[in-house]
């Protein structure tokens, strides 16, 4: 025998072992052991780096080429044992490593992952995915369904027997898109001939199940609404988990389509269940008010039917969500009515209810997209330029604005004096929340500064001709904002007390055209003063309680210069800034800004209600102003000064007697200490 170094053989021959046959034994110890595992779980680069080398593949056909007869007790036969071993399972592992990209290649090219690349992300991450019939008719034509069907029938070639392939392609395409789609989507698609069998079409879907059954059984109903059972999902090879993720993802292939009623203008209601989904592709910026959160949304484009529905206000694919605080059917009903009521469809001005829904025991209400309110467009535009077109777009608002008002005050379109008369079935309404966050500027397709609209119409009561001026203990309003009659305990709410907050508003607006933003908070600051209760409070009126229960009222010093009549009792001296003065007197004041503040001093802001204008009056003398700036068009770009002295109505003070016949009755309660 030979003694030549090496491994001995029964021939005396000695086999040369290169490096190469080493390594493809050192390989099989690295794959079986990954991360100390016995598994061969590793990359498919990896292995291909290990197993490409045709050294190692030469090594292992030259040695299974020889007859080794090897002694177990002989390290080296063993070790030679081990690389052929090692060999031949490198070899089947590398085929079989090909064989599994080939089918996930293939796989990742089927119609499960063009569906999962091609659906919509919805805002809620448990959702994941849903697909609108427009993504579905992109995604699923004919060629990639009959693609999707020769690849079933690669791995089992008994399927479509009966039916030709293309005959099937058409079936779904006609009856069973959605159907299809969510058994493509969990690798179920190769039952659709039993689901074509049974009949099943994507009119039966959403199915349903019997909760009280772990094995969740689907059903589906029929003309009758009798519960069939589909069989076709209770066969071999489905699990209860395969009919839970039906049951689940068959929602995402039909989410709700949101839109009016019939009419094209009457907001829908829906109640929705916790399975059906909603196309919300975005959620963002939540921001809590008094009675309710709303969110910035964005909706797939194809689920709405919002599109260009209003003629001044833009509606894309953004809009404001509302959800109620209080989960109250009595409050969602009075707000949803006062949306279906008054809204852009009846006045450009007035903000659109587009439709309602129930989710999960809350309350829903969606609108168009308001990018501010106004005290949000003001601070955002600190410094305003001013501009002939600025104070022509100003103007056009303040009067669209008027207009919302007259409508909710009235609409009917007539306006009969304010005295109690005979009911004759008409009913007149207020709207009771008049302040600069409930002034909304939106994107509009007609001007590019934007349209402003009255919202937040949930407060709006309207009554009939009785009882539209009686006592409403109720009542709210923006502190700043309201009318002195709110202060006074059983005092008529009217309808004027709209006409007052506006008046407010505009005084406000005036400022911050004139002098900007900055200006606008210090006067808002000039205005607090001591209210009778001992509080600060920053209302556009002043109240001081005087011997046998008289409260006296009048215009808050900050606003307006008042001439001392005689036979009053109680007129304010000029102690602060006098705001309505000073704007005349700006250098930027043109005559429309002289004419809207000599109406709000005059006509608006007026103590006694009886004496403020009526909105269809303020509308009407604001159209007369606009008719002045189309005739002459210095009236918006030539600065000037003031033509005349403001002529206040008199008494600018008014004398309240509390109705309490009691002493201590006149305490801070009764007389509606801010809130």
């Amino acid at each position: 025998m030979s003694t030549q170094q090496g491994i001995p053989l029964t021939n005396g021959e000695v086999p040369k072992l290169t490096f190469d046959d080493y390594s493809a034994y050192e390989a099989e110890r690295e794959i079986a052991t990954p991360h100390g595992q016995g598994s061969l779980h590793r990359s498919s680069d990896a292995r291909r780096r290990t197993t490409a080398t045709p050294a190692v593949r030469s090594s292992a056909q030259r040695l299974n080429k020889k007859s080794i007869d090897c002694s177990v007790r002989d390290p080296a036969d063993q070790l030679v044992r081990k690389i052929v071993s090692t060999s031949q399972r490198l070899e089947n592992h590398v085929k079989e490593d090909d064989k599994d990209e080939e089918e996930q290649e293939e796989q990742e090219e089927g119609l499960g992952h063009m569906l999962r690349t091609s659906g919509h992300r919805h805002a809620d991450t448990r959702v994941k995915h849903f697909w609108t019939d427009d993504i579905l008719a992109r995604t699923m034509t004919k060629p990639c369904i009959v693609g999707e069907l020769q690849s079933y029938q690669r791995e089992n070639p008994a399927l479509f027997a009966t039916k030709s392939i293309d005959t099937v392609a058409e079936d779904i395409l006609k009856y069973r898109r959605k159907i299809f789609a969510v058994l493509a989507l969990i690798d179920k698609g190769a039952c659709i001939e039993e689901v074509i069998a049974e009949g099943l079409v994507d009119k039966d879907l959403p199915l349903h199940t019997d909760e009280s059954s772990s094995l969740c059984p689907l059903f589906r109903y029929g003309a009758n609404s009798t519960a069939r059972k589909v069989n076709c999902f209770s066969r071999i090879g489905w699990k209860t988990l395969h009919r839970e993720t039906f049951l689940t993802s068959q929602y995402a292939m039909s989410p709700q389509f949101l839109g009016f009623d019939p009419d094209g203008c009457t907001p829908k209601h829906e109640e929705f269940s916790a399975r059906e989904i909603l196309p919300i592709i975005e959620e963002q910026e939540r921001q809590q008010g008094g009675y309710g959160v709303i969110q910035k949304i964005k909706l797939a484009r194809a689920s709405h039917g919002f599109h260009n529905r209003l003629r001044l206000i833009k509606t894309d694919d953004e809009f404001a969500l509302k959800r109620l605080l209080k989960n109250d059917a009595v409050e969602f009903r009075r707000e949803a009515k006062a949306g279906g009521r008054f809204n852009g469809f009846v006045c450009d001005h007035l903000v659109t209810l587009l439709m309602t829904w129930t989710l999960n025991g809350q309350y829903y209400l969606l609108f168009p997209l308001a990018r501010y309110d106004l005290e949000e467009y003001w601070s955002h535009y600190r410094s305003p330029q001013v501009s002939p077109g600025m104070a022509r777009w100003m103007l056009k608002q303040i009067v669209g604005i008027t207009a919302a008002v007259e409508y909710i005050h009235d609409p009917s379109g007539s306006q009969p004096a304010d005295i109690l008369g005979v009911p004759d079935g008409r009913e007149y309404g207020r709207h009771g929340d008049i302040k600069p966050d409930n002034l909304l500027w939106c994107d509009s397709p007609t001007d590019r500064r934007g349209i402003v609209v009255v919202a937040d119409l949930g407060l709006a009561t309207l009554n009939s001709v009785v009882s539209r001026t009686q006592s409403n203990t109720k009542a709210r309003c923006a502190p700043r904002y309201k009318a002195p009659e709110f202060n006074i305990k059983g005092f008529k709410i009217r309808r004027s007390c709209d006409v007052w907050a506006l008046g407010c508003v505009l005084i406000e607006w005036v400022c911050w055209a004139l002098e900007g933003n900055d200006a606008r908070l210090q006067f808002l600051n000039d205005l607090f003063q001591t209210f009778p209760s001992g509080s600060q409070t920053d209302l556009y009126f002043e109240m001081e309680r005087k011997q046998n229960k008289l409260v006296h009222v009048t215009v808050n010093q900050a606003v307006a210069k008042v001439r001392r009549p005689q036979r009053l009792l109680l007129v304010p001296a000029l102690t602060r800034s006098q705001k309505a003065a000073r704007l005349h007197r700006s250098k930027h004041c043109t005559q429309l800004f002289h004419d809207l503040l000599w109406l709000i001093q005059e006509k608006m802001i007026v103590v006694r209600a009886e004496n403020r204008i009526s909105a269809h009056e303020l509308h009407v003398e604001l159209k007369k102003m606009t008719e002045k700036g189309e005739r002459d068009s210095r009236y918006f770009d030539a600065p000037c000064e003031s033509l005349r002295e403001v002529t206040l109505p008199l008494p600018l003070q008014a004398e309240f007697y509390i109705q309490e016949p009691k002493r201590e009755a006149i305490s801070q309660f009764q007389l509606g200490v801010p809130h």
